[in-house]
């Protein structure tokens, strides 16, 4: 089989795919979607083959999708680096919620990590205009400031009560 796909976006349940050697093969894309169709755990499938694109809502790893793609010779999944950043955006994240955890446990539930941050950039802000620094370093920082106030709102809106 020579028809490679890449993944170029993943979510949770939603898989993007390019297969750029089929690209504006509209039998090729038509016969995918119908074959994919298929498989266990897909639930839906979008195909563009003007810019060889095909877009997959599933409720299995993707994994098991392309090891069924793979058996049918539909394509062939390359590894790239999509799933690299992904786990790696995935640990970040992970990280910080458990230090926002840690640090909201140990100020008694009164700060959470975005407050803290809010406050540090806001003072830090104020030590930069006092010393006439207000175009750049000032500036800047009363925008990540305000950038995490509104964000941090718009959080404490979207959390149940």
């Amino acid at each position: 089989m020579n028809i490679v796909a890449s993944v170029t976006h993943e979510l949770p349940g939603r898989t993007r795919l390019k297969i750029h050697a089929r690209r504006g093969n509209t039998e090729y894309f038509r016969d995918i979607v119908q074959r994919l169709s298929d498989c266990s755990g897909v639930t839906w499938i979008k195909a563009n083959p003007r810019t060889a694109s095909l877009l997959v809502g599933h409720t299995v790893p993707f994994s098991q999708v392309a090891a069924f793609a793979e058996e049918q010779q539909l394509f062939l999944l390359t590894a790239n680096k999509v799933t690299w950043q992904r786990s790696l955006y995935r640990q970040v994240v992970e990280n910080l919620e458990q230090v926002n955890v840690k640090f909201t446990h140990l100020s008694h539930g009164q700060w959470d990590v975005r407050s803290a941050l809010f406050i540090v950039i806001l003072g830090l802000s104020v030590v930069q205009t006092a010393r006439g620094q207000i175009l750049v370093p000032a500036m800047a920082l009363w925008f990540q400031a305000l950038d995490l106030l509104v964000k941090n709102v718009k959080h404490l809106d979207s959390e149940p009560e």
